[in-house]
Parts: C-alpha cells; sequence; structure tokens
C-alpha cells in the first residue's frame, strides 16, 4: 500500500474514532470562476483548472531543474510545501525570473526531504550558510542547495505544520503554498485581484528597513497594488473588522469556505474530498494589527495548528 494512501484511511479512521461525518461541501474547492462579493464581479486572473495545474507546476519545476515526478509524490510523503515565487509562476505564468525553489518542511522531515533532494533531484547542498532569509519568519534554518544555475532552498519551518509560515510572511500576495495535493490560496479575492495589503505581524529582520523596502519594491514589480492596510484598498473601504473574510483581524481556517483550494485531478480521494496535504492538522489563524475601521479585537499574529477532526467538531 502507498504512503498517501495510508493517510488517507488514517483520516477517514479519525473522523470515524470521534463519531464526526466529514462534511465534504466545506472542503470543496471553489470553481475557478467564482465571483467576488466585495466587487460582484470575477477574477481578474483566474487559477488554473484542475485539468492544467498539474501540468503548469511539471512545467514550472521542469524550468528550475526539478522533476516534479520526483518532488512531488516527495511534499506527501514528507508533509512539505512549495512557496514564493514558484507558487506565483502557477498562478500567473510571469515572464520574470525566479531566484529559486521554496520549500517549506516540518522539523520532523528536515533530513528526509534533504535526503530526497539530494539523492533523488540530484542537488548538492551549499556549504555556506543561508543566515538572513528576507520575508519569511517562523522557520528554524534554511538550507540552499544548487545544481547548474538552480537552486532549491529548503525552509524548515518552526511548526509541525509547514503551512503556518506563510502566515507570517511580508504580504497576503504570497499566502499561497501548493502542496503534493494542489494549489492554496489563503486569500483569493485579494490575490486573483492582484491586490495586497502588508500583513501587520510582518517584521523586518534589517536595520535599517532596507528588508521592508526590498520586499515593497518585490511586490510593485509582480504587478500588484499594494497596500499598507485592506480599507486603503477602494473595494474594502466599508468592510467589516473583524469578520469579513479578508480582514487582517478576522479569524481564518485553511479548511474554511473562504480560502481557495485547487486539487491536482490525479489525487482526489472519495475519503475526505479534496486533500491540502498529508497530515492530521489544519491550520487557524489571525494576521492582527488595528482594527480596521474602529470595530473587532486588536489581535497579536495567531496561526496555530489544530487536529483537523477537532477543527471539523467545532463546525458541526
Amino acid at each position: 500500500m502507498s504512503d498517501s494512501s495510508s493517510v488517507h484511511e488514517s483520516k477517514c479512521s479519525i473522523f470515524a474514532a470521534v463519531g464526526i461525518k466529514f462534511d465534504e461541501s466545506k472542503h470543496r474547492p471553489k470553481k475557478a470562476q467564482a465571483k467576488i462579493t466585495a466587487a460582484d464581479s470575477e477574477f481578474r486572473f483566474p487559477p488554473p483548472t484542475q485539468e492544467e495545474l498539474e501540468g503548469r507546476v511539471r512545467t514550472i519545476l521542469h524550468e528550475s531543474g526539478v522533476d516534479w515526478d520526483i518532488l512531488g509524490p516527495g511534499l506527501r510523503r514528507h508533509q512539505s510545501i512549495i512557496l514564493g515565487s514558484t507558487v506565483h509562476a502557477v498562478m500567473f505564468r510571469p515572464r520574470y525570473r525566479r531566484a529559486g525553489v521554496d520549500i517549506g518542511t516540518p522539523p520532523t522531515h528536515e533530513f528526509s526531504m534533504a535526503d530526497l533532494i539530494q539523492t533523488e533531484l540530484k542537488f548538492t547542498e551549499s556549504a555556506e550558510p543561508v543566515n538572513n532569509y528576507p520575508g519569511y519568519a517562523g522557520f528554524v534554518r534554511v538550507r540552499r542547495f544548487h545544481k547548474d544555475h538552480h537552486s532549491i532552498y529548503l525552509i524548515v519551518v518552526a511548526n509541525e505544520n509547514a503551512a503556518t509560515i506563510i502566515f507570517n510572511l511580508y504580504s497576503t500576495m504570497d499566502m499561497n503554498f501548493v502542496s503534493g495535493y494542489g494549489l492554496f490560496c489563503a486569500y483569493p479575492e485579494l490575490t486573483l485581484n492582484k491586490l495586497s495589503y502588508v500583513n501587520p505581524s510582518a517584521r523586518d529582520t534589517s536595520t535599517d528597513g532596507s528588508d521592508f523596502r526590498r520586499l515593497a519594491a518585490n511586490v510593485r514589480r509582480k504587478g500588484f497594488t499594494h497596500n499598507i492596510a485592506l480599507f486603503e484598498h477602494v473595494l474594502y473601504r466599508n468592510h467589516v473588522c473583524g469578520s469579513s473574510r479578508c480582514c487582517p483581524n478576522t479569524l481564518r481556517s485553511m479548511h474554511d469556505s473562504d480560502s481557495l483550494f485547487v486539487s491536482f485531478a490525479s489525487t482526489l480521494t472519495e475519503c475526505a474530498g479534496p486533500t491540502l496535504y498529508d497530515g492530521i492538522h489544519t491550520v487557524i489563524w489571525s494576521l492582527g494589527g488595528p482594527p480596521c475601521i474602529g470595530e473587532g479585537l486588536v489581535n497579536g499574529l495567531v496561526a496555530i495548528s489544530v487536529p483537523v477532526y477537532q477543527h471539523q467538531a467545532a463546525e458541526i
């Protein structure tokens, strides 16, 4: 039996053991042409369909010297995800040059994932440590691997769910990932209209503010309209702080209906509908920050992983 089949069966047994019926409708990917409630219009840049998604991932990784037929099963086996500009290339097919492939992995899978990169993908680890990786927080360390002019950055996340790292990123533009099962986007209404705002909990690791200036320039380079806060975007000036889906003070879950997940057609399961990643944890988050329009709570960053069945029980 394959590793992925074992995980799918274990998920089914978890739900059965606690007497919870998995509601597939709450985990169904939004349609690619879903309407945006605030604007009553379609996405300017609709996400790839199930049929074309895996082909895009395969092509873009091939351009980066990475074989998807090796990496894909590795992501599923080691509960890891692809982050950063590679995901943007999958979503928007831009022409700018990508620096490398960022892979987030939990600490318990670090050495297995590093071994896969070296022995199966044939990348060599660089001797020089990566001490500063601007734009990311919530990680233990970053390891760089290279092959010819290609690079892979293995980001060891300080949490057993690698997806928690995306909620530490500088901008909502980057709160997306590709897992071994598909494409996840935390803020589709913003991202697929090329809008973004600064994560209130983001921290500049430089001493002179240069990291944030570089990251802001990178956002503009990718064609996004970028603002400090959500309400600075015209479409969201009258949103309700603490409850609107795009508000940084709203408590969200990776399995809520406001996220977008487009699964690879080849990895759909009958057990639990579309699978975001292997493992039994989901992520609940709130970016925090001051109230947008004088309502809601002032929160610090919340990005924690909890067992899926506990989260599911709370919804039922």
